[in-house]
């Protein structure tokens, strides 16, 4: 087996993956017992970390079928790989910090039963589109951070969403829960610049507010645009506005 795994409470730890394949399978099982979580590093392919980084791995992973039993993947789990897709299982409940930091995802399908994704879990990939589970509660700073996204639905139920969640994407259509549909909330996860706004492919305004930005000729970041303005937290930025 390719596998360095703890056993604990009945359940198993994938700790290190051994082998060399590209292309790898983790059993549902292990001396009879549940697989529940991957750890830290087990399947990161720059193991020197600042000395050996993503660029000149080798080997990097290009496919991996999860356990079914799956609950947790934690930090920098397959980080710096070349993965680009993969099935979640249906028990995962958290995906850690880096977790898939510099993959070639490029789309994912989120579990049901998902609730917290860490600190840039996603970023550095080629995702396209997301689907997000209605039981999602928490995403981490720059989570999904420079990927080729063009459209977000986020759950109403989402209660926190940190720093540059979706910074350095190719937005031109958000939908967010009420509750973060605020000037600071927005620049907050967005962190927009009005340079962005001059593109008519990447205007959320409300068309009766295009005209403010139109009128703006220096360009200030947009935190500076909200304070100036004021833009009632009800008419949110989430609709693309032709020019």
């Amino acid at each position: 087996m390719d596998f360095k795994y703890t056993i604990e409470n009945n359940q198993v730890s994938i700790t290190k993956y051994t082998g060399s394949s590209k292309y790898v399978t983790i059993p549902n099982e292990i001396e009879g017992l549940p697989v529940t979580i991957i750890r830290q590093n087990a399947f990161r392919w720059d193991p020197l970390y600042m000395d050996r980084p993503c660029a000149v791995s080798k080997n990097r992973l290009i496919s991996i079928d999860l356990p079914q039993n799956l609950t947790t993947i934690e930090s920098c789990a397959f980080r710096c790989n070349s993965l680009t897709s993969i099935n979640f299982p249906q028990n995962l409940t958290t995906i850690g910090k880096s977790a898939f930091y510099e993959n070639k995802l490029t789309s994912i399908n989120l579990p049901q039963k998902l609730t917290d994704i860490d600190d840039h879990a996603f970023s550095f990939n080629n995702l396209t589109s997301i689907s997000f589970p209605q039981n999602l509660t928490t995403i981490g700073k720059y989570a999904f951070g420079s990927n080729l996204l063009t459209s977000i639905d986020l759950p109403q139920n989402l209660a926190t969403i940190e720093l540059g969640v979706f910074y350095n994407n190719k937005l031109t259509s958000i939908i967010l829960p009420n509750k973060f549909r605020t000037d600071e909330q927005i620049t907050n996860i967005f962190i927009f610049r009005l340079e962005e706004f001059d593109n008519k492919n990447r205007k959320f305004i409300k068309p009766y507010l295009a005209k403010i930005l139109e009128d703006c000729n220096v360009h200030h970041h947009f935190h500076d645009i909200i304070i100036d303005y004021t833009l009632p937290s009800n008419e949110l930025i989430q609709e693309v506005i032709e020019a």
